[in-house]
């Protein structure tokens, strides 16, 4: 069991469900009721599909939630930008990461949140496409015809895939960065 100390990178059910799926599910919910009481057959949908439908809204909210919590970590590293003079923020965190909690460097737990993240913004930057062109087929398929519902569909998908692209280029950067910068402040006899 990891030493509460240096427990932050943990990804915990408490970390999980207050960094992602309760922002998720808040930025979401008022967007379901407009979408139930603006398209009824929702609630049709929801009926004759509900394990489909189901894991749709977790996957929404998990997704919604993901970006959410991207922006906040934007948000922190531009504070962290603006106190740097004063703290000097960025070697103290490369130094914290550096440390060793038990056998393993704080930095190693730190590297495999980073290396998740990534994995995670690259599927869903690959699977917004796909998504679209199963959308768009369903959408031919049906009788509804194209609605402003299809046309928000699309821009979304839009906006999700050049999203993601971003958040993968951005995180893959950070990577590279701080195992870099975990190596040159190692003992160079260990084994990061």
């Amino acid at each position: 069991m990891p030493n509460s100390e240096f427990s932050g990178f943990a990804v915990t059910p408490t970390r999980f469900l207050l960094s992602v799926a309760l922002p998720g599910v808040v930025a979401l919910a008022p967007w379901l009721l407009v979408i139930v009481e603006s398209w009824p057959a929702a609630l049709k949908l929801y009926s004759d599909y509900p394990v489909l439908t189901n894991g749709v809204l977790l996957s929404s909210v998990i997704i919604t939630g993901s970006g959410i919590e991207g922006m906040g970590s934007y948000i922190e590293a531009t504070w962290d930008r603006m106190l740097e003079e004063k703290y000097e923020v960025r070697d103290n965190w490369f130094s914290y990461l550096a440390q060793r909690a038990g056998d393993e460097r704080i930095g190693h737990r730190y590297i495999a949140r980073l290396v998740t993240a990534l994995k995670f913004e690259l599927g869903m930057f690959l699977s917004a496409p796909i998504f679209l062109i199963g959308v768009t087929s369903l959408n031919f398929m049906s009788d509804f015809g194209f609605s402003a519902f299809n046309a928000a569909t699309l821009l979304l998908t839009i906006f999700a895939t050049v999203l993601f692209f971003k958040e993968a280029r951005d995180s893959h950067r950070g990577l590279c960065e701080t195992r870099r910068e975990l190596v040159s402040r190692c003992d160079k006899r260990e084994t990061v």
